[in-house]
């Protein structure tokens, strides 16, 4: 994932020096994403007015502690210590209704392509004893969406993702350690509680050491909404 980043950076500082580039270009940050604590930037560039390129990267530092993905609400069980890690990027290809850099509001289709990788490490308690897991998931979508972006002033933009969706492939992947085989389908169950994840957690082993090893298709979905400035 660190080559992924690395490209998506390239990418990003081709685009902003290149000469080729047309007058109406825009910088923008989620903040939707924000409000989850992931840092999300991106860089568009019209073409001809009603053809655009944006894309995005994005990166959520490790958080410590619960957080809202991860807390149980099952008796018994308590989460005490986790980290959490989020890193990556989109590339979409925009067809503006509408033409004109002035125009107030300029709906939007879009073909787009994402890529995410999230890291973590999960350490539970039940009955005293502990239960730790450290897995990846992976998820690259293809798909379409539909947006408005609003422009104020001939100077600024609220941009909007109404709705997105397209095909996704995931990977899971990780370790996991108990105390005893007794309990590892009822921390299977706590554990697909997990938001987008769900049942497809899935431990085999035996005395205590189990892979976490799941490749699943499924409808992914993809909402936003930036604020940027044109230049």
């Amino acid at each position: 994932m660190k080559r992924l980043l690395v490209l998506l950076l390239t990418c990003l500082s081709l685009l902003a020096t290149s000469a080729s580039f047309g007058q109406i270009r825009a910088a923008k940050i989620n903040l939707a994403s924000a409000a989850t604590g992931t840092v999300s930037l991106s860089f568009e560039h019209v073409r001809k007015k009603q053809f655009a390129w944006q894309a995005t990267i994005h990166y959520r530092p490790s958080l410590k502690g619960p957080n809202f993905l991860f807390n149980r609400t099952e008796e018994g069980w308590s989460l005490n210590d986790s980290k959490s890690q989020v890193i990556g990027g989109q590339l979409s290809y925009r067809w503006y209704t509408r033409k004109g850099r002035t125009q107030p509001t300029k709906p939007y289709f879009a073909l787009f392509g994402q890529t995410q990788h999230w890291s973590t490490q999960l350490n539970y308690q039940f009955d005293g004893e502990v239960y730790q897991l450290d897995g990846n998931w992976s998820q690259q979508t293809f798909g379409l969406q539909y947006g408005v972006q609003w422009v104020i002033q001939d100077k600024w933009s609220i941009d909007l993702t109404l709705v997105g969706f397209g095909l996704a492939i995931g990977q899971l992947s990780g370790e996991a350690t108990t105390p005893q085989d007794g309990n590892i389908g009822f921390w299977e169950e706590s554990l697909g509680k997990i938001p987008f994840v769900g049942q497809r957690i899935l431990l085999e082993g035996t005395e205590g050491d189990y892979q976490l090893s799941q490749q699943y298709t499924t409808i992914g979905l993809h909402t936003a909404l930036r604020i940027g400035i044109l230049f």
